[in-house]
């Protein structure tokens, strides 16, 4: 019998570790994939009990011998990455097998940068096993990328899982439950979703759309039959209580006619879910039938008030197209979650002018504009690495691990901007944006932090007089609300 250890890394933003929001699902399947074969597994959860590094080196010391042991991660993780395999590999000489984004599309920087020994492209549920069989023989496994003396070879690719029904649930109980329960908390504004117990399942894979900044988990697209949908969420009512489910798909709203079929196998469970759509793949009716079926909140990837930058990023949907989706999920009644980018190729004074227009005209509040960030397996990150803008991928990927943080410094300029320009027009952007939005809706109640690392709603007036002003306003308990009184939520 194998004995197989799984480690999950943390995730950092702004160089602090982010709260366990999201339960691993990819070892998740695998230890699902791998339990009946007989494997021996154990789960490191470095993420879910938020070890530090002294409490990590400590647990190392102590694990025994084992026959492999498999990391998760992705791009953002790549300097834990390095660190935790030569970490182990002081200790043990087993074979370190990375799965995730970050193999998937940077292979040959990870194992010419660290000691990890193979890298499992996409998808593991089959590829693992296959490859714990044939730890002597890697060339015999698809799907693989791994050392050979000094050298970086790859395998032939494995063939997508066409079935998606045919995989096992994730097994969520090798985690600390409790703790992602916890924090996996629905955003919106309907009364009561704070201390709702949320939990995140994906109901397909891939996304058929090719802009050129996103980094797609998957290429080919498939799914989950909605009934299978169903059965794993009412598997998780059972087990843990969950009243509300975060639909992690890259895309929920594909296809119209399966998400009319969702939202029936959805609606006589009475949960509250949320997950992402494009601007193009809803309609009124839709978006009715889904407020219907318990929907509470869409995101929505609009990207830029400019033509001129979704042309420029292949985004293949039109202003009026954003502008008509937001006034549709506002009549409906939802929470809307703009996905912004800043910075992108082509950006300059009159495209910022063109965004803050188009927020006036939409009249909604952006969640903040994520500065544009080349990453590994985009369109984008290739051209940045033709043409030197990236020159070391290695370096590139180290300082790559704030991730969407819309706070820290660009890692790249792709616009004419200066630095100084870059960081000055996007604050004042943003700015401009939110006094439209005050003028209009002053007393509108918007989601900000406590002092106490809590979520609250705050008039927007209060909110945009700073986090110093309005914790002050609450520890006063001016707005008849105390900081203890509140249900503790998921971290931004």
């Amino acid at each position: 019998m194998q004995k197989i250890l799984f480690i999950q890394t943390p995730h950092y933003f702004d160089g602090k570790s982010r709260q366990p929001e999201y339960f691993p699902l990819g070892i998740g399947h695998l230890v699902a994939e791998l339990e009946p074969l007989g494997y021996e597994i154990d789960v490191m959860d470095i993420w879910g009990h938020q070890w530090t590094h002294e409490e990590v080196l400590a647990r190392l010391d102590k694990l025994p011998r084992y026959d492999a042991i498999g990391i998760s991660a992705m791009s953002t993780q790549y300097p834990y990455v390095k660190w935790l395999a030569r970490e182990l590999k002081r200790r043990q000489d087993t074979p370190l097998i990375l799965g995730g984004i970050l193999p998937t599309f940077s292979a040959p920087v990870v194992l010419q940068n660290t000691l990890i020994d193979f890298c499992v492209i996409s998808e593991g549920e089959v590829t693992l096993p296959d490859l714990l069989r044939n730890l002597g023989s890697p060339e015999k496994v698809k799907g693989i990328v791994y050392r050979r003396n000094e050298a970086v070879v790859g395998t032939e690719p494995r063939e997508p899982i066409r079935r998606l029904d045919t995989l096992k649930f994730a097994n969520r109980d090798v985690f600390p439950v409790n703790v992602y329960l916890k924090y996996g908390t629905l955003d919106g504004n309907e009364p009561g979703l704070m201390g709702m117990k949320a939990i995140n399942i994906d109901t397909n894979r891939g996304c058929p759309w090719d802009c050129k900044f996103c980094s797609k988990t998957f290429e080919s697209v498939r799914y989950r039959s909605p009934k299978n949908v169903r059965e794993e969420i009412e598997l998780c009512m059972e087990k843990y209580g969950i009243q509300a489910v975060y639909f992690v798909d890259e895309l929920l709203v594909v296809k119209k006619s399966r998400m009319y079929e969702i939202c029936q196998e959805l609606k006589p469970l009475k949960i509250k879910w949320q997950g992402q759509a494009r601007v193009d793949t809803v309609d009124l009716d839709l978006l009715k039938c889904m407020k219907d079926a318990g929907c509470v909140q869409v995101g929505l990837g609009i990207e830029s008030g400019s033509q001129q930058i979704l042309d420029n990023m292949r985004k293949r949907s039109t202003v009026k197209q954003n502008l008509d989706a937001i006034e549709m999920c506002k009549n409906v009644g939802f929470d809307i979650v703009l996905q912004c980018i800043y910075g992108y190729e082509g950006e300059n004074d009159e495209t910022i002018a063109e965004t803050v227009k188009f927020f006036k005209q939409a009249d909604v509040m952006h969640e903040g504009f994520f500065v544009l960030t080349p990453l590994p397996g985009t369109e984008l990150y290739d051209n940045c690495l033709r043409t030197g803008v990236i020159k070391d991928e290695d370096e590139y990927l180290s300082r790559l691990e704030a991730g969407y943080n819309t706070t820290r410094e660009a890692l790249v300029n792709l616009t004419e901007f200066t630095f100084e320009e870059f960081v000055g027009k996007k604050a004042k952007m943003e700015k401009q944006i939110e006094w439209n939005y005050l003028k209009r809706h002053p007393f509108k109640r918007v989601t900000v932090r406590t002092a106490g690392n809590n979520l609250v709603k705050i008039p927007f007036l209060f909110a945009m007089l700073g986090p110093k002003w309005y914790r002050w306003i609450l520890s006063a308990d001016r707005l008849g609300m105390r900081e203890s009184q509140v249900a503790e939520a998921k971290p931004c």
